[in-house]
């Protein structure tokens, strides 16, 4: 039961007593197995990870820095960090309304410029995956990679000189100061802030100024939804959620169309795929329309990574799950308790 909200610090659940579930692989367990979860709002990193530290948290549900999980892992080898891939959070929406973006061969230009596949190698150390994905991540709901035709492809590889060709003949030369644009990058807390600062180093090699304006949660989200973003935005691909709730991101009507896209014929197949009836149809116009969307460029790809899921070795009856219960379509857990006796014994 939702017991205490203090704004922007905290929210406190309490053990209801009357509650009527039982544990199902251990039948004599009546639920809820913890008397009291409190969820803190600690904004700052640092912070977070030293609460991990000495042992304020139990669990850590969104951790993106890999640095920062090593040298947990140094200090507190007993933490269990749990990665899984659950789709790029670190891809770009540029705003398609309006120059430069409403290009397509600027957008191209931008794609070609991301050597996602060193960005892989070293700052994520192997531990992240290059192949450009669309929106979809779900096997079976998307068109791979592989399979693409040639001159989609051609688009997403590194290729710095064919980027500044198409940048030449798209009308954007370099000035005076070799800089072809200024443009503004706006991502929130579930992107990578290093990555966008690599992905900004490498687009100023092609003379495209982007300046980086990192947003907290609520105004990010609240300025995706109004389309209020000069430049580009974060944005996601290759996602694990639902492909049916997710694969209509750039429909004219969305609240989360990042980039703005106004495109009759794509709103239109997305209609007919959300009117199948039947799966494998579904699919296949699922897959069609993703296709579309990555060959218009709506998004400029940056790599899947993973995200970590950090619990103390006292908490039991998780196995690196997402969430607690329905937050997601995926990777739920239903319960856990926290071994009191051995936290105590750990000096915590």
């Amino acid at each position: 039961m939702l017991t205490d909200v203090v704004d922007g610090s905290s929210a406190t659940r309490t053990k209801n007593p009357d509650y009527w579930g039982y544990d199902p692989k251990y039948p004599q367990n009546r639920l809820p197995y913890v008397d009291e979860l409190k969820v803190v709002v600690i904004l700052e990193e640092s912070s977070i990870f030293a609460a991990l530290r000495s042992g304020k948290l139990d669990y850590r549900r969104w951790a993106l820095s890999l640095d920062a999980v090593e040298s947990l892992r140094q200090t507190n080898p007993e933490i269990v960090a749990h990665p899984i891939w659950v789709r790029s959070s670190d891809s770009f929406a540029p705003d398609v309304r309006v120059p430069p973006f409403n290009d397509i061969n600027v957008r191209r230009a931008m794609q070609l410029a991301l050597d996602n596949e060193t960005a892989v190698a070293t700052y994520w150390k192997g531990q992240a995956n290059a192949t450009p994905q669309g929106l979809v991540g779900v096997k079976g709901y998307y068109i791979p990679f592989e399979q693409w035709d040639e001159e989609v492809k051609q688009y997403y590889r590194y290729d710095s000189e064919a980027a500044e060709k198409l940048l030449d003949e798209a009308g954007y030369p370099r000035g005076a100061d070799g800089t072809r644009f200024n443009t503004v990058l706006n991502i929130g807390p579930f992107a990578s802030l290093d990555f966008a600062e690599i992905a900004a180093a490498y687009w100023a090699e092609i003379g495209v100024d982007v300046e980086i304006n990192l947003l907290d949660a609520g105004e990010f989200n609240s300025r995706m939804r109004v389309r209020d973003f000069e430049g580009m935005s974060g944005a996601i691909a290759g996602s694990l959620d639902n492909p049916v709730s997710n694969f209509d991101d750039f429909h004219s009507d969305s609240e989360v169309n990042r980039g703005g896209v106004q495109d009759p014929e794509h709103d239109a197949m997305v209609d007919a795929a959300l009117g199948a009836t039947s799966i494998e149809e579904q699919k296949r116009l699922i897959a069609e329309v993703d296709m579309y969307a990555i060959e218009q460029h709506w998004q400029i790809f940056g790599p899947k990574s993973p995200i970590y899921l950090l619990a103390q070795p006292w908490v039991k009856g998780y196995n690196g799950e997402l969430a607690l219960n329905k937050w997601e379509d995926w990777l739920n857990f239903a319960y856990l308790w926290i071994d009191s006796e051995m936290k105590e014994e750990m000096g915590y």
